[in-house]
Formats: structure tokens, sequence, C-alpha cells
């Protein structure tokens, strides 16, 4: 639309500013790009889009690497770039400390780069100050557990300690780091946040929190402490709980935050969840609770799928439950295709665009369509 204004108009000069100010100003808010939501871009994949409400579905196989990968070993799900990536080793199951991702686009695996050299694991070239080999830019090879999460603010995979290289005469066997890192998917490149300060021990967790941008973890031994890693100041702080979460193992955590309710939920042996202003607990009861199960919050339900798989679970079968944080009830699911065996820790996180929950297994990829209100099976 063009529109001419004469000199001679009868409109004074400041009515024909305002006048034309008016109209530029819808058409520039107008062309103004909106905000997008990180899922903007990608389209849904045809194979996950057909699977059947409340049915598993195996839908790829294991990642390029050892099977060894697998063992205490965790990971999360990029959900900016839309790539699963699985991070773990150590110990003396797999000395690789490679970051392989799986596109739920293409139903493919990628190994991002090639790991340290076996040879180079040396008592000469260890770091663990830094949780890595002196000539590397990358922490070392590492049993993972739960203790890493998706950081929606940076784009990056957040991991923080676990249980280091202990095979062969590499001294001192099974290192506990207390180190701090994160990995860019896009850049393929590794940063360590902190070298000290991070929640000693194995089989600890974490999550993130959206709202605060900031990233809580536990490590099971401090019953009375909620720990926090600032992302702007890059340092560890600890946070009184009441009542204390007093009947809790030393390790076997999980941990994940539910952004509707605004709470922090721990499972162990038992299901608990933290409020992060007050600090304050409380308790739901999930039978047979164990932190080797897998974690999941699905946003459209507002619940938080659970699954354990038998192995060295108490459970010698598979189990699936949902939590619904607006009820606070757990609900008991049929498992309905899902054969896996093995501990899942935090290889079970969910895809907000093709709207299933991934599951990485020794024997492949599972994908779980959610119905649209979880009810008792």
């Amino acid at each position: 639309m063009i529109i001419h204004l004469r000199k001679s108009s009868l409109l004074p000069a400041f009515w024909r500013q305002s006048f034309l100010l008016g109209l530029l100003i819808p058409l520039s808010l107008s062309a103004a790009p909106a905000s997008q939501p990180a899922t903007a871009g990608f389209q849904p994949n045809a194979t996950l889009a057909v699977i059947p409400e409340r049915t598993w579905q195996k839908v790829a196989g294991f990642a390029p690497t050892s099977g060894g990968a697998l063992a205490y070993s965790g990971a999360t799900f990029d959900s900016v770039n839309q790539q699963f990536l699985l991070f773990g080793g150590g110990h003396g199951d797999y000395w690789g400390n490679e970051v392989c991702a799986f596109s739920p686009q293409t139903l493919t695996w990628k190994k991002m780069y090639e790991p340290d050299a076996q040879a180079r694991y040396t008592n000469d070239n260890i770091d663990n100050a830094n949780g890595k080999l002196k000539d590397s830019d990358k922490p070392y090879t590492r049993h993972t557990y739960n203790q890493l999460c998706f950081v929606t603010s940076s784009a990056s995979m957040f991991i923080f300690g676990g249980c280091g290289p202990g095979w062969g005469d590499i001294r001192p066997t099974c290192w506990q780091p207390h180190d701090t890192w994160s990995y860019s998917w896009k850049d393929n490149q590794w940063t360590q946040l902190a070298k000290t300060g991070a929640p000693g021990g194995v089989g600890k967790a974490c999550c993130y929190d959206c709202k605060r941008d900031t990233v809580w973890g536990f490590n099971g031994e401090d019953g009375d402490l909620l720990c926090q890693f600032d992302l702007k100041t890059k340092a560890w702080s600890r946070h009184p709980v009441k009542p204390p979460i007093c009947k809790f193992g030393v390790y076997n955590l999980q941990m994940l935050y539910l952004p509707k309710s605004d709470r922090v939920m721990i499972i162990s042996n038992e299901a608990l969840t933290v409020n992060p202003d007050s600090f304050e607990t409380q308790r739901f009861h999930l039978d047979k609770a164990c932190g080797k199960g897998g974690l999941a919050y699905l946003p459209d339900q507002d619940a938080a799928l659970y699954v354990s798989l038998p192995g060295e679970n108490p459970s010698p079968d598979v189990r699936v439950e949902a939590f619904d944080c607006a009820t606070g009830q757990w609900l008991k699911q049929e498992v309905n295709g899902l054969v896996a065996r093995g501990d899942v820790w935090a290889r079970l996180q969910y895809d907000p665009v093709n709207k299933v929950a991934l599951l990485v297994a020794g024997n492949g990829v599972w994908a779980y369509k959610p119905p649209p209100k979880f009810t008792p099976q």
C-alpha cells in the first residue's frame, strides 16, 4: 500500500508525521520475526508417527561403538538440534570417550569423533584433577550414570564426575573426578566448566531447571543437601533440604525437573520431589523404586515416564509406570512390546518433535508413543 501526502495537505506537519509513524509501526511489527520454539524446522519422522499409542517399537540398532559404553552410563536428548547424545565408558567395560548421536529424523547413528586412543591412557598421561588425558581437550572415558542432562539455554550436554578409567596398571583405578563439562553437538566440541566442586562418588544424578537456568545435582550420600551448579559463575553450591532425604543409598539415582509443578524429582529406593525455592521434600510411593531405571518428562501429559528393565534391578520383569504430576499418583502401564535388558540410567529421553519417548538399550533404539492422558493399566 502506497500513500501520498502532498505538502499542501490540510494536515499539519506534526499530524502528517504521526500519521506516517502510525502506519509504519504496525508494518514493522508484523515484519519482525516471531520467537521460534526449539523444535522449529524439524518434521516428524514417518516411522515414529504411526506407532500406536501405549506401544513400544524398535526403530534402530545400537550405536557405532562398543556395547561396553552402556555399562553404568547414560545419555541425554539435545532438543535444540534433535539429537540423542550417548556418552559413557570407563572402568573395565570400554575405554572410548567418544560421543555418539542418534537422529530421530533419519533413525541413524553417527560417531561424532574418534575416541582418545587406548594407548594414551598411561599413568604419565592421566590428569585426574581435570578428568582428562594431559594431551586431550575432552573428558576421559567414564561411567556417566545419570550424571548428565541437556541445558537448553546453551544447547549443550552437561556432565559432571562419574567413575573414570580403572583397568590394568592405571592408577588410581576407578578414579572419581569432581569435574564439570559441557558438549556442543553443533560445534562438536567439549568445554570444561569447572575442575572441582562437583558432587563426588558414583551413580549420582542431575537435571536442568529451565525456569532458573540452573542444574541441580544429588549425590545420595549427603541426604540433607541438594547441589546446584550456577551456569553463569560456573560454581557448585549446596542447599539443605527438609526433611532430609535420609533413606537413599550412596549411588543409583535419577533426577528430573518437572516444569509445570516446578519441582525436582529424585528416585532411588523411594520417589520424592523437592521444591527448588523452599527445599522442602515430599514423598510419593513407587513400588520397587530403583535408580537404575530411566526417567523422562512428557510435557503434553505433564507426566514423568519411569522404565525399569530386568538385569540387576530388583524386579525380574520390564516395568513401565507414569507419574501424574497433577495428582501425584504413580500409574502402572502395560509393557506392550518392549523387549530389552540392562540398566537404563539416563538413556530414556523424550523427543518433542515426534512426541515419543526414546530408549537406547543394548539391542537397539526403542520408541514409545504415550497416550494423551495416562490411566492405570
